[in-house]
């Protein structure tokens, strides 16, 4: 059946008329009116940012449960992810019809990576600059400094602890760092990984990597302290764990082996034989017999 779109018009003016009978009613109830629908649309966006709402989805309830577990148990959804004003939660909220999308078609990541980040304003608002913080153990306070880095373009995270990505950080300070301050399984993931540290940023030609540039307490083992340090630590290195402290800057060992070591110095052309005859596994350290062939012709013994 088609509409009788005069009907409808004559209808519409109708009401309008009735309800509307003068200029005082307009002025009276148009602000009302105004006042209830941004009323009612401010509450319904507030129900559909809370935790009890976000975690109705089967794909959050992990999310939710990490929450509850975290320090920020008292803070909801949307103090965190959410925007400030009445106009940007709306267009929010039409983004994340994408999320309804893959809800409804089961094509969810897991785990979620974030789209887009909580911003360094909403994190300020309960963490402003002037609290002090109670850093664990010997760290250092760092905030000022990491403050004036531009954090930007893709860098490798942990989500959840576990599970390596590549996001998109784009300003965004403070979750630069505590990506996973709420949502982890484990405690001890919530903290800033030193490995993330390492890898992204303080590896020696991005920002330093020196150990007391964070750490006021991180002295040197006793047996790094050996005055033979460089020509023994091969051997150790067999028997050490020098991951527990290495593993975090990448190709570690091979920053120094790729370089000409201290004892080859102008002499050593017509020194070396003495200290290859005195300790070979040295030279295996880098060489392979077939080097020796390039000038000797034979492998000497």
């Amino acid at each position: 059946m088609a509409f009788d779109w005069n009907r409808i018009k004559e209808l519409t003016t109708y009401y309008l008329k009735k309800f509307f009978p003068n200029w005082i009613h307009i002025v009276i109830k148009v602000p009302i009116i105004i006042y209830l629908l941004y009323a009612f649309i401010n509450y319904m966006l507030f129900i559909f940012s809370t935790p009890t709402f976000c975690q109705t989805c089967h794909e959050m309830k992990v999310y939710h449960a990490q929450w509850l577990d975290s320090n920020h148990a008292n803070v909801g959804c949307y103090d965190c992810h959410g925007h400030k004003t009445f106009f940007s939660k709306i267009f929010a909220k039409v983004e994340s019809l994408s999320e309804l999308y893959h809800h409804l078609t089961g094509t969810f990541e897991v785990p979620i990576a974030p789209k887009k980040f909580s911003s360094d304003h909403n994190c300020k608002y309960c963490h402003p600059n002037d609290v002090k913080r109670v850093l664990p153990g010997d760290l250092i306070d760092p905030h000022k400094k990491h403050e004036e880095v531009h954090v930007e373009g893709k860098l490798a995270v942990m989500l959840n602890g576990t599970e390596k990505k590549e996001l998109e950080f784009n300003g965004q300070h403070c979750v630069y760092c505590h990506l996973n301050v709420v949502h982890a399984d484990k405690k001890e993931d919530r903290r800033p990984q030193m490995e993330f540290c390492m890898q992204n940023c303080h590896n020696g030609k991005k920002a330093t990597d020196e150990c007391s540039a964070c750490h006021t307490d991180k002295p040197l083992p006793e047996s790094h302290k050996a005055a033979n340090w460089y020509e023994i630590h091969g051997a150790m290195a067999k028997k050490e764990d020098c991951r527990k402290c290495h593993a975090y800057t990448e190709n570690f060992c091979q920053e120094c082996h790729k370089n000409r070591p201290k004892s080859h110095d102008k002499s050593w052309k017509s020194t070396h034989k003495f200290k290859a005859k005195a300790d070979r596994q040295n030279c295996y350290a880098c060489h392979k017999d077939e080097y020796c062939l390039n000038c000797h012709g034979i492998v000497p013994k």
